[in-house]
Formats: C-alpha cells, sequence, structure tokens
C-alpha cells in the first residue's frame, strides 16, 4: 500500500477535496496524513507492545565508552537484547530504574548482579537522549531494541505506507478531519474523530496473538 491509496480514500470520506495526482488538495493532504500518522504513533506508544518489532538496525556500544544514542526513531522501547557476535539474541538487558544508576555503584539487589568494572553490559540505564550502559563495554557490542518505530514521513503519493494496512482507514478518516480543519475551528471534533478511528485499530493490534492468555513472568526473588 502507498500513499496515493490513502490520498484516494481521503477523496472517497469527503468528495470536495481534491487529492488526486496533481489536484490543488495533494500536497495538503500529504500534510495531513503524516500529521495524522505522527498522531497515531503518539497514542501507539503509550500503549504497551502495540506494533512492537525489532529496529532495523542494531544498536551499538563503543569500547570504554559510557553511552550510545537512543534511537530518534524509537518511540517505545519494549526490550534491549544482548546479541552475539552472529547476531543472535543471548539474554534480556536490565533497566536500571535509579537516575544515573549505572554509575558508580548500584542498589541492592543490582550489585549482586551485574559487574560495575568494563565487560559485556548487562545493564542499562535510559534518559530521552542517552542509553547509559553497566557495566562500561570494553570492546564493541550489538544490542537489539524491541518497540514502537515511527515510519518514514511521507513525500509524495508514490511514498510507502509501512503500517499494516488495517491502519489505512482510521489514518486516512483522521487525515481528513485535519484538512478540513479552517482557522479559528475547535479542535474537540478533531478528538473525537481519533477516539473513534483509533481505539479499535489499536485494540485489535494490542492483541494480535489470543492463542491463549498472557502468561505470568517471575524474573525477581528475594529471601526472607
Amino acid at each position: 500500500m502507498i500513499v496515493a491509496d490513502l490520498l484516494a480514500m481521503t477523496t472517497s470520506l469527503d468528495n470536495e477535496i481534491d487529492a488526486g495526482a496533481g489536484g490543488a488538495d495533494e500536497a495538503r493532504m500529504i500534510t495531513s496524513l503524516n500529521m495524522a500518522t505522527d498522531y497515531f504513533e503518539s497514542v501507539a506508544a503509550s500503549l504497551p507492545k502495540v506494533l512492537s518489532s525489532r529496529g532495523v538496525n542494531n544498536i551499538q556500544t563503543a569500547a570504554l565508552v559510557e553511552s550510545s544514542p537512543f534511537p530518534r526513531e524509537l518511540l517505545r522501547l519494549d526490550k534491549l537484547w544482548m546479541l552475539d557476535p552472529n547476531n543472535v539474541p543471548i539474554f534480556p538487558m536490565m533497566r536500571i530504574d535509579e537516575v544515573g544508576g549505572h554509575m558508580p555503584a548500584l542498589p541492592w539487589p543490582l550489585n549482586y548482579i551485574l559487574n560495575p568494572a568494563p565487560g559485556q553490559p548487562r545493564g542499562y540505564y535510559p534518559d530521552s537522549n542517552t542509553l547509559f550502559w553497566l557495566p562500561v563495554p570494553n570492546q564493541v557490542y550489538q544490542i537489539r531494541a524491541y518497540g514502537l518505530w515511527s515510519v518514514d514521513q511521507y513525500v509524495d503519493r508514490n511514498s510507502a505506507f509501512e503500517l499494516p494496512d488495517s491502519c489505512a482507514l482510521p489514518i486516512a478518516a483522521f487525515a481528513t478531519k485535519y484538512g478540513e480543519l479552517a482557522l479559528g475551528d475547535a479542535t474537540d471534533d478533531v478528538q473525537k474523530v481519533a477516539v473513534e478511528v483509533f481505539t479499535p485499530t489499536l485494540r485489535a493490534l494490542r492483541r494480535r496473538d489470543r492463542s491463549r492468555p498472557t502468561g505470568r513472568s517471575y524474573a525477581n526473588f528475594h529471601t526472607t
């Protein structure tokens, strides 16, 4: 599916929109589709596991450097996995919740699990721009990130629509409402449209696999 298919949907939703090739509203509606997709992604980013996938490129550490840039296109981080030299996941990395807790000491129980000397990272502390590793990497490591990744902006009617096809109609409907906005119009109706068209789609995407109930995961233990 490409943007031209979404433009055709906007024309069906509002027959006064001229979004055909070279049409008077084509460029404006492509901008509206970008806005609608950004809004859709912001809602999806607040829901666990929705549209979760691995990144196209791995996150790479550097030898004796405590951090790596947080991928700008990663809108929601679900899990980091350390990879072996063959790019096969070998263990999930533990998130450190204490601000700046990757250096130099950790609270219990992390201080029993993670070695602060340089080596293969097993934990990370994320802020808005950076992933800090613990321990500091002693060499280059490849790390796979799972989460919600933003799609590329639409440039023209031939741009690819990278979300699932089920997202096309709600995004086109929301973009149509965006395109109808005029100066001074209230935005309440637009927000109502977002709830109406996005909610069923996001609910379905959140639980695509309903083969069995989600099981409990026991990752921590304590002694008394």
